[in-house]
């Protein structure tokens, strides 16, 4: 933030001043010479201080605005630097496996920023991938089914994570014979939501 310098009332109360000088100035009736150069000069002098405590009172304020702007602009870039030097060598194999796994910024809702895990298919939330798992807990080690639900948003996120998390080369889950859902190869969903870096 800004450190407080000029108030705003100064360089308002100069122009002001500056402003009567001149008018003051050019009503004098010509024979006062003297006074019309006096008060010239005082408005001068007015709109030099005017100019001094204006540019005082918003350069800072300015350089707070374009350092917000460009911490607003490479914020997304930072956060993402953040998640990914916290990973451990598991995660990261997991997010580098195939270029499968990508994370990124989705907009702020309600003031927070929303991620957004990419698949082939569709973006998932982070938030639902979070809600996902916890549901996985009492179908462990079986996925939520797919099969049952409606051609609905929920039935598209499902099948997406699933594909996603049934990559070969990862090791966590494997597809089901049959109709049966996928399942997780991990003992339990701590070392799922460990090896997904979601504890």
């Amino acid at each position: 933030m800004f450190r407080e310098t000029t108030p705003l009332s100064y360089p308002v109360m100069a122009a002001i001043v500056s402003a009567f000088c001149w008018v003051v100035a050019l009503r004098l009736p010509e024979r006062f010479i003297f006074l019309r150069l006096m008060f010239q000069a005082l408005g001068l002098i007015f709109a030099v201080v005017t100019l001094v405590t204006g540019w005082d009172y918003f350069f800072p304020r300015l350089i707070d605005y374009l350092a917000r702007i460009r911490e607003a602009w490479y914020a997304p870039g930072l956060r993402y630097a953040e998640v990914i030097a916290s990973m451990n060598i598991k995660q990261l194999d997991l997010m580098e496996a195939g270029g499968v796994m990508r994370i990124r910024p989705g907009g702020k809702i309600e003031g927070r920023l929303h991620w957004l895990i990419s698949t082939p298919e569709l973006d998932l939330p982070l938030s639902w991938i979070y809600e996902y798992l916890d549901g996985c807990e009492e179908s462990f080690p079986d996925f939520l089914p797919q099969h049952g639900l409606s051609d609905n948003l929920e039935r598209h996120r499902r099948r997406a994570f699933t594909k996603m998390m049934t990559n070969s080369s990862w090791g966590i889950a494997e597809w089901a014979a049959g109709n049966r859902a996928a399942h997780w190869l991990l003992p339990n969903m701590a070392a799922v939501r460990d090896a997904l870096g979601m504890q």
